[in-house]
């Protein structure tokens, strides 16, 4: 009977070490798994560059500084955005970039095609500009 126990003992022992050495296999390969560097796939842009429309013109400081009439090199610039998706939340990213030759001409043909339409808008910016009186807004007539 005491060699049955010493046996049964001893097996006990065995399965107890080799469950112990899995659990420490089992958490080192964890550990291991876990500071290995995640290869995250670049994020899918959900809208590329857009133009929104919106121009803003820039110039040196010391002219912006100056009086109203100081005559300046202005570069015209157009915003755009476009759209990444971030961890499943949409990420807006905002630039500002020249003008193209195309967005230029489209600009000015607007600009001319408003003057056409309505002639006394010269008249009136060219009296804004002199009396510095306040603009009274008139319906251009038909």
């Amino acid at each position: 009977m005491n060699e049955s126990l010493n046996a049964l003992v001893a097996g006990h022992h065995v399965a107890a070490w080799t469950g112990f050495a899995a659990f420490l296999i089992a958490l080192f390969e964890r550990d291991l798994r876990r500071s290995r560097a995640i290869k995250i796939a670049p994020l899918p842009i959900m809208r590329d560059w857009l133009a929104t429309g919106r121009i803003n013109a820039v110039v040196d400081a010391k002219v912006m500084g100056g009086a109203d009439d100081v005559k300046g090199e202005f570069s015209p610039f157009v915003e755009e955005n476009r759209v990444e998706n971030v961890s499943g939340l949409p990420n807006v990213e905002i630039r500002w970039r020249h003008h193209t030759r195309q967005e230029v001409r489209e600009i000015v043909r607007r600009y001319h095609d408003n003057i056409e339409l309505r002639p006394h808008l010269e008249e009136l910016t060219r009296l804004a500009f002199e009396s510095k009186a306040p603009l009274r807004v008139v319906e251009a007539p038909e």
